[in-house]
C-alpha cells in the first residue's frame, strides 16, 4: 500500500489490532498500522470498501459517537485571525463532517470561498485523502494566508488507547506533518506542544499544534498542467516532479471535463493561458498531442516556462 504522504511503495505493517464492529457500525473492523521506509509516516491500511464506509460512518453515526471536544488554544492564535476565517473543530460538527464527507469526491472545495485563515483542530488525522484535502488548503489561502492545525503527536503515545480510535487515519509525528505541509509550499510560523483531554479528562492526548504560511506563489505565477487524462492521473501518483511539488491548475478544453477538478485542483479552459504570468510554468501531460500544444502555447503567446515530459515521464 502506498504511503499517503510520499508516495512510496516501501511500506510494512507495524501493527494489527483485531477489533470487531460494534452494533454494526460503518466503521472498519481490525486496526492495521503500517509505516513508510521512505518517509516515516505511520497510517491506518484502508482498504477502498473501508473508506465508502468511513463516508457513511460520519454521516451517520460520528455525531453520537464520538467521546470528545476540541477547542482551538486561542492564545496560540494571534487576534489578526478574528475575521475572514474558517473554524473547523468537532464544537462546529455539522461544517466538521461535511468537510470530511466530501473529501472523496472533490465537491469540498466549493465549500467556501478564499479565506485568509483556516483552523483544523484534530482534523488531518481523520482524513483519508491528504493529497486533495491539502490541495484545498492550498488554493482557499492566499499568499501569506496562515493555516492553524493541531493532530495528535503520535511520537508521544503513552498508552494503547490511542491506537483503538479508528477515526485517527493518519499518525503524525512533528517531522510527518511538517514534510506534509512543506510539499505544498507552506512553512512553520509557530509551533507548540500541547495535550487535549479526552473520555471526559480520564486520558490527556499529547498534541501538536501549528500554524503553518502558505507561501505559494501568486495565481499567474504559478504551475499548471496542460492534459486531464489519463498520463496526468498516472503522474500524480508515480512521477517525482508531481509527488514533490503542489499543481495551481489544469488545463483541458475538453467541454465534459471543464470547470471540473481532480484531487482538488481545477481544471481551466486554454483561454487561461493568457492571464499566465513570465513566472508561470506549464507542464505537457499530453504525450501524443505534446507537438501541438506547444505550437499552441506559441500562437498564444505564451512567454512563460514550459516542461514537455517524453514517453518516460521524465520532466
Amino acid at each position: 500500500m502506498k504511503c499517503p504522504l510520499c508516495k512510496s511503495i516501501n511500506t510494512r505493517r507495524t501493527m494489527e489490532i483485531p477489533s470487531a464492529k460494534i452494533s454494526g457500525s460503518h466503521i472498519y473492523d481490525d486496526i492495521i498500522a503500517m509505516e513508510c521506509d521512505e518517509c516515516g509516516h505511520v497510517f491506518n491500511h484502508l482498504t477502498t470498501q473501508d473508506i465508502e464506509n468511513l463516508a457513511m460512518y460520519y454521516k451517520r453515526e460520528y455525531t453520537e459517537s464520538r467521546f470528545t471536544h476540541t477547542k482551538i488554544i486561542t492564545g496560540f492564535l494571534d487576534e489578526e485571525y478574528d475575521n475572514n476565517n474558517v473554524i473547523i473543530t468537532q464544537e462546529n460538527i455539522t461544517s466538521y463532517i461535511d468537510l470530511l464527507i466530501h473529501l472523496n469526491n472533490d465537491k469540498f472545495n466549493e465549500l467556501w470561498p478564499v479565506r485568509n485563515f483556516i483552523a483544523l483542530d484534530q482534523f488531518l488525522e481523520h482524513c483519508w485523502n491528504l493529497d486533495a484535502m491539502m490541495q484545498y488548503i492550498r488554493q482557499t489561502l492566499p499568499p501569506g494566508g496562515h493555516a492553524y492545525v493541531s493532530v495528535p503527536d503520535y511520537d508521544m503515545y503513552d498508552t494503547w488507547y490511542y491506537y483503538l480510535i479508528k477515526e485517527h487515519i493518519q499518525h503524525f509525528t512533528r517531522d510527518s506533518i511538517e514534510k506534509l505541509f512543506t510539499k505544498y509550499g507552506f512553512t512553520v510560523y509557530k509551533m507548540a506542544y500541547s495535550t487535549l483531554d479526552i473520555l471526559g479528562g480520564a486520558l490527556k492526548m499529547p498534541t501538536l499544534e501549528y500554524v503553518f504560511v502558505n507561501n505559494k506563489p501568486n495565481e499567474n505565477d504559478g504551475v499548471y498542467c496542460y492534459g486531464a487524462g489519463r498520463e496526468l492521473l498516472y503522474m500524480l501518483d508515480n512521477n517525482e516532479y508531481f509527488i514533490n511539488h503542489p499543481i495551481d491548475g489544469i488545463i483541458d478544453d475538453t467541454p465534459c471535463k471543464r470547470d471540473k477538478k481532480i484531487n482538488g485542483i481545477p481544471i481551466h479552459s486554454s483561454e487561461k493561458i493568457k492571464e499566465l504570468s513570465p513566472q508561470s510554468t506549464v507542464i505537457i501531460t499530453v504525450c501524443y498531442s505534446a507537438g501541438k500544444i506547444q505550437n499552441k502555447l506559441l500562437d498564444m503567446q505564451y512567454n512563460g516556462h514550459v516542461k514537455a515530459p517524453d514517453v518516460r515521464w521524465d520532466i
